[in-house]
C-alpha cells in the first residue's frame, strides 16, 4: 500500500480492516467488533488491532474459520507494512448468545463496527 493511504491512526486502521472483512465475509458476517486489548496480553501494544467476527452457525467450522480470518489478517498487515496487526477472532452466533468468554466480552465491551 502506498504511504500516502497508509492509515494514520488506530481508529482508521479499523475502518479498512473492517471494510476488508465485509468484503471477504459478505453477507456470513453478522457482526464485528473492535477491543480495546486483551486482557490476557499483560501489554497493551497500540498497534494491535483486535477484532472479533461473528458469523452464522450454519456450516461454521471453528478451526476453518480462524484460518481463514487469519489469513485475511495477515494480507491486511502485509498491505500496510505491518504498521497496524490485527489479532482477528472468529465467533459463531451462538457463541455470542451463550455467552463463550471472548464472544460475551466483545459484544458487552467491544465497539460493533
Amino acid at each position: 500500500m502506498a504511504e500516502a493511504t497508509l492509515p494514520r491512526t488506530r481508529s482508521g486502521a479499523f475502518d479498512l480492516l473492517a471494510d476488508r472483512l465485509r468484503r471477504h465475509y459478505g453477507d456470513r458476517l453478522r457482526a464485528l467488533y473492535a477491543l480495546e486489548d486483551d486482557p490476557y496480553e499483560p501489554q497493551r501494544d497500540p498497534d494491535v488491532l483486535h477484532v472479533l467476527a461473528v458469523l452464522p452457525d450454519e456450516g461454521y467450522d471453528r478451526s476453518e474459520a480462524q484460518r481463514e480470518i487469519i489469513d485475511v489478517g495477515m494480507g491486511f498487515a502485509h498491505d500496510l507494512d505491518f504498521r497496524f496487526v490485527p489479532r482477528p477472532k472468529v465467533a459463531s452466533e451462538t457463541d455470542v448468545e451463550e455467552g463463550a468468554t471472548g464472544a460475551a466480552r466483545a459484544a458487552e465491551d467491544g465497539v460493533l463496527l
